[in-house]
């Protein structure tokens, strides 16, 4: 939606493939994680009809980059 600007991206390293976290496999570096991430892995919400979010939070995401 967006074409030619820069893109998000969580700091940090992704987690290792053979001990990936339970939960969100994003938590241990997402600003905003909390307790649901540690334990539940999300679902893929549908945010529209071409795309898909699999946080728990995707909408406070998108609120917070101002869509």
């Amino acid at each position: 939606d967006h074409k030619g600007h820069q893109l998000y991206a969580i700091k940090g390293l992704p987690p290792n493939l053979t001990h990936i976290p339970p939960g969100c496999s994003f938590h241990p570096r997402c600003p905003l994680a909390r307790d649901i991430c540690h334990t539940d892995e999300p679902p893929l919400y549908q945010v529209s009809d071409t795309r898909g979010s699999a946080c728990h939070f995707w909408r406070e995401c998108l609120d917070d980059l101002g869509h």
